[in-house]
């Protein structure tokens, strides 16, 4: 065995880059988890993330004794909660079937009934259903 060696450990592998690399990775997943939650609130329950460390050892050279070491590190996050909304089924103008949506778009509520504000809480006007933006509809989305 040569004079200068130590044993092989997590803060050795790549001359401490693996576990910097790994450290960091940590950082961004806890990073990543709490923005989620923040973002999403309640919808969020149960969501995980996660940081998978995989170290490998092989015998490359049993002769000379000759170990290859291969570290990787893998990080998977949680999914955007799905947007559950609904729509009612009719027909267009040319008697296709479609679904349409109040003008303010999709939300969990009956489109049938008329709502006062989006869950943003901005106002829609009560006639058309459109948002209303500084007082007047929106007609920005007729064009």
């Amino acid at each position: 065995m040569p004079p200068a060696v130590r044993l092989l450990s997590l803060e050795s592998i790549e001359e401490g880059r693996f576990m910097a690399q790994a450290n960091e990775d940590l950082l961004a997943v806890q990073q990543h988890l709490a923005k989620f939650a923040e973002q999403y609130g309640v919808r969020a329950k149960g969501a995980k993330t996660k940081l998978t460390l995989e170290i490998t050892l092989d015998v490359m050279d049993p002769e000379s004794g000759v170990y290859g070491v291969k570290a990787t590190a893998k990080t998977s996050q949680p999914s955007r909660p799905a947007c559950l909304t609904t729509a009612v089924g009719g027909e267009n103008n040319d008697g296709d079937p479609c679904m349409y949506v109040r003008p303010s778009g999709s939300s969990v509520g009956n489109p049938r009934q008329q709502k006062l504000c989006t869950e943003a809480g901005e106002e829609l006007d009560p006639d058309t259903g459109e948002i209303i933006s500084g007082g007047e509809p929106d007609h920005a989305s007729e064009g």
